[in-house]
């Protein structure tokens, strides 16, 4: 489901990316005047924008999944901490480094791995957020973009008729 997420978020970026490209190209700048004429600039700035906003959303997911690595690995850690504290008196192997730690300090290394998974799940929910929400905005532009154009096509007879 992840795989065909990112190929769907890679096409749809693709897809504005293409159209601004396909557009622009054929698009000769004129003075901007309010009316029919201005759907066509206004499509090219849509669809740059939901291109740009794409690609942030698709860094945030980025972010994302290095929040879950980090969160897991902190997950991971707190278990081993935790089934040696609970093994007996120690001295306890350290995982993350070469040392014997006792069980104060055993105790103090799982309490910094806790709090380290407290902020990471502040931070993930922050991200989520932040993709969530350029997701929804990359969506919004870019059909406001394709309304531009196919607006742009429509009325252009309408424009020049006057």
């Amino acid at each position: 489901m992840q795989e065909s997420s990112e190929k769907f978020d890679y096409f749809v970026c693709g897809v504005a990316g293409a159209l601004f490209a396909y557009i622009g190209q054929n698009y000769h700048p004129q003075k901007l005047v309010f009316g029919i004429s201005a759907l066509e600039p206004i499509s090219l700035l849509m669809l740059a924008a939901s291109f740009f906003v794409g690609l942030k959303h698709l860094e945030m997911i980025l972010v994302v999944r290095r929040i879950n690595f980090l969160r897991l690995d902190a997950a991971e850690k707190i278990g081993g901490l935790t089934e040696a504290l609970n093994s007996g008196p120690g001295p306890y192997y350290n995982a993350t480094g070469p040392e014997l730690l006792d069980r104060t300090q055993t105790q103090a290394l799982r309490k910094q791995y806790l709090e380290k998974m407290g902020l990471l799940v502040g931070d993930r929910e922050v991200a989520t957020t932040k993709a969530a929400t350029f997701y929804h905005v990359r969506n919004v532009l870019l059909f406001l973009g394709f309304l531009a154009i196919f607006l742009s096509k429509i009325l252009q007879p309408y424009a020049n008729a006057v």
